[in-house]
């Protein structure tokens, strides 16, 4: 890997895979997800930092948040930006299925530095 690849890409890992999700993109996909006015729903994100994109997702409608963070500083965060919030590991819940009526999920955004094998050029992983 070149210097700054790798600087970046280190960075990425020490901060667990942490790049929320901006606002701009959050407001794109509320856009697109059609929640009944009738009835209250449940929203929950697995990886949830600190719960700004979840809180903003959610705003206006009638529901709870949920969300689950590894990180203790940011799972703290959440805590004051949801309803629900805990630090730990998704696998370390059980989650009833069919319990959530939206799910978001903010992918581990990461860069990989390969072409052909060859350490050549960054390219950003999602």
């Amino acid at each position: 890997m070149q210097g700054k690849e790798k600087t970046m890409r280190l960075a990425g890992r020490i901060k667990m895979g942490y790049y929320p999700t901006p606002i701009s993109v959050v407001d794109r996909i509320k856009s697109f997800v059609p929640v009944p006015e009738s009835q209250p729903v449940d929203v929950f994100d697995p990886c949830c930092g600190e719960g700004l994109a979840l809180k903003h997702l959610a705003d206006g409608w009638d529901c709870q948040t949920y969300g689950i963070e590894l990180d203790e500083h940011r799972a703290e965060q959440a805590k004051q930006n949801l309803d629900n919030a805990l630090k730990c590991s998704y696998t370390q819940t059980r989650i009833t299925n069919g319990c959530f009526s939206v799910l978001f999920l903010n992918p581990p955004y990461d860069e990989e530095t390969f072409s052909n094998g060859m350490v050549t050029s960054s390219e950003r992983k999602e």
